[in-house]
């Protein structure tokens, strides 16, 4: 039985992002090369909320997407899990290639962001996937993003 769940050291183990622009702390629900969910918590302590509006801290919408792009990564990546080595993370980046994305309210620090991703499309190194993003049951960002390996 594969894997469906896995923690932030196995995520670094397949993507080269490390701190501070990893931005999944888990991953679960994974269907190889089709979907699954990531969870990133915001802790106030987070290095651009010293910067993004410090009487007023939000989550930077780049952000929020590159976390999404991760996520997408991460799912066109796991079909190939088993063969993957921390080695080969170097090689597994998923550049962003385009993001249709409504930003439909504020991510602030202590929220815990939970994302779910669906590729729609996969076309060779190129995946587009339908993404949602929410806080406490609310759906704070939702759309399209394609990320695309070189």
């Amino acid at each position: 039985m594969r894997k469906t769940a896995f923690n932030v050291t196995e995520i670094m183990q397949l993507l080269p992002h490390k701190f501070p622009f990893l931005l999944l702390d888990n991953v679960s629900n994974v269907v190889p090369g089709k979907s699954a969910e990531g969870y990133k918590n915001f802790s106030v302590n987070e290095w651009f909320f010293s910067g993004h509006f410090p009487n007023n801290p939000i989550v930077p919408g780049v952000l929020l997407i590159e976390s999404m792009a991760q996520l997408i990564t991460f799912i066109h990546l796991s079909e190939n899990l088993e063969q993957s080595t921390q080695n080969e993370s170097s090689q597994n980046i998923g550049y962003l290639a385009k993001a249709d994305i409504r930003f439909l309210s504020i991510v602030r620090p202590g929220d815990k962001l939970i994302m779910t991703a669906e590729i729609i499309k996969k076309m060779g190194k190129t995946s587009r996937a339908k993404v949602k993003a929410m806080v406490n049951k609310k759906v704070v960002v939702e759309g399209e993003i394609t990320v695309s390996q070189q």
